[in-house]
């Protein structure tokens, strides 16, 4: 499957222990990943780069850094994730499906969040 016409955002802080596992869930999954960092400290910025992530300076704040993130896409759909955040098995044919629809050209979806 190619990658799908989304802008993954993440907003992050010091997020260097687990953004790497995200980012490598997202490889090719998705058209662009953008990483708000608020000011990370820790090689948060230099994980995001090694992963390819478009990483940009943002205030700190979650609604600050995402507004900032959309504000930077290219893509037609955005993905709001946590830095610790890894999609499920089937997300990619989930938002693949839920974008090809006309009907959801203007709604929001979401998805279920579990623990492991």
């Amino acid at each position: 499957m190619r990658p799908l016409p989304v802008s993954a955002l993440i907003p992050t802080l010091n997020a260097a222990a687990s953004l790497g596992a995200t980012l490598a869930a997202l490889q090719g999954q998705v058209a662009e990943t953008i990483i708000a960092d608020g000011g990370s400290t820790d090689g948060t910025c230099d994980i995001a780069t090694q992963y390819g992530a478009r990483v940009i300076p943002a205030d700190r704040g979650r609604g600050v850094q995402l507004r900032a993130a959309a504000e930077a896409a290219t893509q037609p759909w955005l993905l709001a994730l946590h830095a610790d955040t890894r999609p499920g098995l089937s997300w990619q044919a989930a938002i693949a499906d839920f974008i090809s629809r006309p009907e959801t050209r203007r709604e929001a979806g979401y998805f279920r969040f579990t623990l492991d």
